[in-house]
């Protein structure tokens, strides 16, 4: 077997191993593989670029952002050379780099990242966009912005299947939901709180779900849900936390380190889904 059909055998192997939340070994099998992507193709070329974005995503995954933000730089810069500057898949990277810009507490970078994201984004149908805006709109937060965090809507597009075909040329793309995802707990829970270092790591939440794993779908593994109760007698709000990771990685988790659960929680005014 040629060194580009392994190739692809090894990249397909990595793309599941994130899917699978299993990123150490993602990361490992994708050091060499980049390697020898640049050593086939190129530095810049598709693949290169394919591979190191799996490798940047695996390193996101093991929370090894540090590492992750210089090679999502390479992926935007090879892909800006082999799409050119306004193509959708530049979406995907502008999100990923402003992503680990974030953790890193890079938030001015971050910003400029969703910018241009979605700036490109405007000139394609508003499916590119439910990520960056809902990323944006959780950096912003995290800036002490939450006027405009409050007006930026997270754009959720559904899609279902035609029945009988399955092809994404049959997909029914139902209208997009403008939805305020932060207002819920941002009112409560933050217009009263102390303005905090944007730099400092928060620690992770340490409020244990009331309920784990809950199955809501047909696969046991991975169609699943922890659920954390509002301490109230009357009926509240519920917050929906969906991780990043492009519907292929990431855990569910994240809500400890990425969402401010515990103030939520503690303002009584709503529950949270973490899925």
């Amino acid at each position: 077997m040629d060194d580009e059909n392994t190739f692809t055998m090894e990249l397909e192997m990595i793309i599941l191993l994130n899917r699978r939340g299993k990123y150490a070994e993602a990361t490992a099998l994708a050091r060499p593989l980049l390697e020898k992507a640049e050593r086939l193709f190129g530095h810049e070329a598709p693949r290169t670029a394919r591979a190191l974005f799996e490798l940047a995503t695996a390193l996101v995954g093991d929370e090894q952002h540090g590492e992750a933000e210089p090679l999502f730089r390479r992926v935007l810069l090879a892909d800006e050379k082999g799409f050119g500057p306004n193509h959708p898949e530049l979406i995907t990277d502008l999100d990923w780099l402003g992503g680990a810009q974030h953790e890193l507490g890079l938030y001015e970078e971050a910003e400029k990242a969703y910018h241009r994201a979605i700036q490109i984004g405007s000139s394609y149908p508003d499916r590119y966009m439910a990520a960056p805006f809902s990323n944006y709109s959780l950096l912003l937060l995290d800036m002490g912005k939450l006027e405009e965090a409050e007006a930026t809507r997270c754009r959720v597009t559904v899609s279902i299947p035609t029945p009988g075909n399955q092809t994404s040329s049959n997909m029914k793309y139902l209208s997009t939901i403008c939805i305020g995802l932060i207002t819920a707990f941002l009112l409560t829970a933050l217009r009263a709180a102390p303005v905090e270092n944007p730099n400092v790591k928060k620690a992770a939440s340490t409020t244990l779900p009331d309920m784990t794993n809950v199955a809501y779908g047909s696969d046991q593994k991975f169609n699943v849900i922890d659920l954390w109760k509002a301490k109230s007698d009357k009926p509240t709000p519920l917050v929906i936390f969906i991780h990043g990771g492009g519907f292929g990685g990431g855990a569910k988790d994240q809500i400890l380190t990425q969402f401010p659960l515990d103030e939520m929680l503690k303002a009584g005014g709503s529950g949270g889904v973490s899925l």
